[in-house]
């Protein structure tokens, strides 16, 4: 019998694809012998009660079997073979996580693991190039036209529009400032505009000492200062609002109107997305559509808009789902693989195209790193068996 300590070490190395061969040994031979899964069942739950989700984990002791048992490095490797492996392994083998960002992939690892039988696991990704992560890229527009790229400015003041000082902090947030009245009251007052580019996210704080997170492949218009009785923005992609009490506060989207008053939201806006999504975490929100219906949403309803639909459709969400990208994290409940590989399109800044009448069929659900290498993520993807990638340059191909 395998200590349980000793056991959830064997199981995170297998699922971290870290194992060597003589610990793979050990496993295969313990879950061979084991007259009861009870150990194997509280170290799988020990694992997930550690990840910051609420996605359930569905499991199966003889899918486990099926996975590690035929374990091609098992079938595949004589005794001489494994000798050889297991030392060139001791010398490079690398630990790929730290911290919270390990125990999401074995969490989402563990989970991927325990699909239905006829998703075996068999395929990684094909012609893997390095193709990293989205960062904090952003270009600002000024009032007068001048652009600013916030990815290579330096931090610190980098411009002045009456009167409000334009900031980047050294862990790239832009920050408006406001020292002091206009210098010219005759002055209007101008609109500014950052965009970020595919790959890209950025952190706002507005003039009125409200939070915006601006997420790939989007752009925020604002006035540099706020005057008269509401505040306006316009917003173009996906945004999260952390909104200041004051004066109403209005979101312009694509083919709606957001009214706030104090609140958390979160804006989805693409336009090559079927729908425009509000989520409200706190406060209260008024959404309204181009046929004017609107709709009060209150905390944990989520609003949908149509283009070419005149009702507005509500539902519940998950936060953890909704707020994934911004806090670091793909997060998936049964989702199309065509809408995820979309929004990891955005961040990734590749191009998508499928193969196999079928991939409408596939669905995908699970929480992954934002921050991992592509390679990484399509990788886990695939433990599924659903897919298979094929990667050439910046195309990634999709296969059944």
């Amino acid at each position: 019998m395998i200590p349980r300590k000793r056991l959830f070490e064997l199981l995170s190395d297998y699922v971290a694809e870290r194992i060597s061969l003589p610990d793979l040994d050990i496993l295969i031979a313990y879950l061979k012998q084991a007259e009861s899964n009870h150990d194997l069942y509280l170290v799988i739950d020990e694992i997930w009660k550690g990840l910051e989700t609420d996605k359930p984990l569905l499991i199966s002791s003889g899918h486990l079997y099926d996975s590690i048992l035929n374990d091609p490095r098992i079938k595949k490797t004589t005794d001489d073979d494994r000798l050889t492996t297991n030392m060139k392994r001791k010398n490079t083998r690398l630990w790929w996580y730290k911290s919270m960002a390990a125990s999401l992939f074995i969490g989402i690892a563990l989970y991927l693991l325990f699909l239905p039988v006829g998703h075996k696991p068999e395929s990684h990704t094909e012609q893997l190039v390095r193709i990293m992560p989205g960062g904090k890229k952003a270009t600002l527009t000024l009032a007068n036209g001048q652009t600013i790229d916030l990815t290579g400015a330096s931090a610190g003041q980098i411009a002045e529009e009456s009167g409000v000082a334009i900031r980047k902090t050294k862990n790239g947030q832009l920050i408006y400032w406001e020292d002091a009245a206009p210098t010219n009251q005759g002055d209007k007052i101008g609109i500014n505009k950052i965009v970020t580019p595919k790959g890209g996210e950025y952190q706002i704080v507005l003039p009125d000492g409200t939070k915006v997170w601006l997420n790939a492949a989007s752009a925020l218009s604002y006035p540099s200062r706020f005057s008269g009785d509401t505040r306006e923005v316009n917003l173009q992609g996906e945004a999260y609002f952390e909104v200041t009490k004051g004066k109403p506060f209005i979101v312009v989207a694509d083919h709606q109107r957001i009214d706030v008053l104090g609140t958390k939201f979160n804006v989805s806006a693409y336009q090559d997305d079927k729908q425009r999504i509000t989520s409200l975490l706190e406060g209260a929100v008024r959404v309204t559509n181009a046929a004017n219906r609107s709709m009060l949403l209150k905390p944990g309803e989520q609003a949908a808009v149509v283009p070419d639909k005149t009702q507005i459709d509500l539902t519940t969400f998950s936060p953890e789902e909704v707020l994934g990208w911004k806090n670091g994290y793909f997060t998936f409940n049964n989702t199309p693989i065509k809408s995820v590989m979309k929004i990891i399109a955005r961040w990734y800044d590749i191009d998508i195209f499928y193969e196999g009448d079928a991939i409408n069929k596939v669905n995908f659900g699970g929480t992954i790193s934002r921050f991992d290498r592509l390679e990484k993520l399509l990788n886990t993807i695939s433990l599924t068996g659903s897919v298979k990638f094929r990667v050439e340059g910046r195309r990634v191909v999709v296969m059944i």
